[in-house]
């Protein structure tokens, strides 16, 4: 979806390529749809995906209540399964190594990668599928 020419006046960032089909394409599987973000952006992210008629079921913006009884020295820096996230995409490597420690899933998607979305596909159904036969796992 290209946006118009004013949205470039309020600083408006595009999406990723095939965002708005691979989310069109998660709902009518029936996932629910959030944003983890610590960039203390929770408005802006409500407002740049509404703008591209997207609907968020959960914006996470900075995650101090989720790991404030967590009893570890150091914290990690998302913590989706505080929130029953079956699955977390992110882009970081760190991340995949903080789900291995803290028990949460998670889908590594190189930024220029552009069979991206086919990968994110393939793992939701992939959980569906262990949800669906009790089979889940992290």
């Amino acid at each position: 979806m290209v946006l118009p020419w004013h949205h470039k006046w309020f600083n408006i960032e595009p999406l990723r390529y095939g965002t708005v089909d691979l989310f069109n394409q998660l709902r009518n599987y029936g996932w629910q749809i959030g944003i983890y973000t610590t960039s203390h952006r929770k408005k802006y992210i409500e407002k740049l995906f509404n703008l591209h008629g997207l609907k968020l079921d959960l914006v996470i913006n900075q995650h101090e209540e989720l790991i404030k009884n967590l009893l570890v020295k150091r914290k990690p820096s998302k913590l989706p399964n505080r929130v029953n996230a079956m699955l977390h995409i992110d882009n970081s490597e760190g991340v995949l190594i903080e789900g291995k420690r803290f028990d949460f899933r998670v889908l590594i998607v190189d930024p220029l990668d552009n069979n991206w979305t086919e990968k994110v596909l393939a793992e939701s159904i992939s959980v569906a599928r262990m949800l669906e036969r009790g089979t889940y796992r992290t």
